[in-house]
């Protein structure tokens, strides 16, 4: 029996899986371990000598771009659903593989950058609501309207420092 997100095609035991084939394969050109194999074992081991429970796990969605196509289209169509299940097949994979009996308390958070397309400020319209967008522009003025944004990330593209 088939399992889909609510109102889309994307079946979740699929989605799912092609998320595990990324994590234990992917590899950057000049390594032999799986990048975000490796990348788990190194939060946990940092994680271990501070003592907290999330650990942030970031993830290019230029290499799942490169990895699965499919994967990433649904990534930016359906963000909500989809990094919510990024968020769950993590913490399985890293239960399954990676953890030791002190390891029960880490619990991964998926935090997605560097999209393909980057759009203007300007240019973002209704279309991309409820769509992962990776935005571009500058501020150069504010007023006292508080967007409802809910988390946001940037980067600067000179030196690569980010803010949350």
């Amino acid at each position: 029996r088939e399992t889909k997100i609510w109102g889309t095609e994307v079946d979740v035991v699929k989605f799912a899986e092609r998320i595990t084939s990324f994590l234990s394969s992917f590899k950057l050109a000049d390594q032999t371990v799986p990048f975000y194999c490796s990348l788990m074992k190194l939060t946990r081991d940092k994680r271990r000598h501070l003592c907290a429970a999330n650990s942030d796990i970031n993830i290019d969605a230029q290499h799942v771009a490169s990895f699965d196509l499919s994967v990433y289209r649904t990534l930016v169509k359906y963000p909500s659903e989809a990094i919510l299940m990024i968020d769950v097949t993590l913490n399985q994979y890293f239960r399954d593989h990676l953890a030791s009996d002190a390891d029960d308390e880490i619990r991964f958070i998926a935090r997605i950058y560097n999209l393909k397309d980057m759009t203007a400020m300007r240019s973002l319209g209704p279309a991309d609501v409820d769509t992962l967008v990776s935005i571009k522009g500058m501020v150069t003025r504010v007023s006292k309207i508080i967007p409802e944004m809910k988390v946001a990330y940037f980067r600067c593209m000179d030196c690569f420092a980010s803010v949350n």
